[in-house]
């Protein structure tokens, strides 16, 4: 929940959080 809340506050904050995810599985 705490990347949904950083998303909130700032639209950059959403897309680092979803690159993060995508980037997460692939390593």
């Amino acid at each position: 929940m705490g990347s949904t809340a950083i998303g909130i506050k700032t639209k950059e904050g959403v897309v680092l959080a979803v690159e993060k995810r995508i980037t997460s599985p692939l390593l």
